[in-house]
């Protein structure tokens, strides 16, 4: 067990799950102020195909925020159609229960399968607001070729395994710049920081380098 992690987040069963169970109260997400920054963010990673769709139907990547405490706003499932979302294709994570596996929301719409390992981050890191979700093959590859931090492969995406896998990476690891490869979860990459612009900024360097060439 972790002293450092939060309790809800020990005794992790060590075989993982494949899916979350969801507990969605239905209701309309109320105003708030960052949610134009929020979509014009999301918007700018759909732009470079960081979030969308693949040829198979799959989407990929989510976006969100810190709402109150250890609640977040987060992009929606199934949205990777869209170039720029509504308020209603966010929702409100509420908790998210690793022991049981499962995620409670409020909001007219499911979370994003990766909302567990958004959770992990907002609850381990209280002074992050903003976490990134994308897909990347260049990108993916170029962090791993550079060894940036990354989760081991065998941890699988979407499962209290990962959101503890990564709640040991960044709890762990003394220094590191604020975005890891998903080594379970091919071509995933997570960026979070203080606020939305510094997450995105962390994808925008290695999306210049890894994709246009950068130094």
């Amino acid at each position: 067990m972790n002293p450092e992690l939060p309790p809800q987040m020990s005794d992790i069963p060590s075989e993982g799950y494949v899916k979350y169970q969801t507990q969605r109260v239905p209701k309309h997400l109320p105003e708030f102020s960052l949610f134009n920054s929020l979509n014009k963010i999301r918007t700018k990673l759909y732009n470079k195909n960081l979030i969308g769709l693949y040829p198979n139907g799959i989407g990929f990547g989510n976006i969100s925020i810190r709402y109150r405490d250890e609640s977040f706003i987060i992009s929606g499932t199934a949205t990777g159609t869209e170039n720029t979302l509504t308020k209603d294709q966010y929702c409100i994570v509420t908790s998210c229960d690793l022991r049981n596996n499962t995620v409670y929301t409020e909001g007219m719409i499911d979370a994003s399968s990766e909302s567990m390992s958004h959770g992990i981050i907002y609850a381990t890191l209280p002074e992050i607001n903003a976490v990134i979700h994308i897909h990347s093959r260049s990108i993916f590859d170029f962090m791993l070729a550079r060894k940036y931090l990354k989760t081991e492969s065998h941890v699988p995406y979407g499962t209290p395994e990962m959101a503890f896998a990564i709640a040991d990476l960044i709890t762990k690891t003394e220094k590191h710049d604020g975005i890891f490869v998903m080594g379970g979860h091919d071509e995933g990459i997570i960026a979070y920081g203080k606020d939305l612009f510094t997450a995105y900024r962390l994808i925008k360097n290695l999306y210049e380098k890894a994709i246009l060439g950068g130094k």
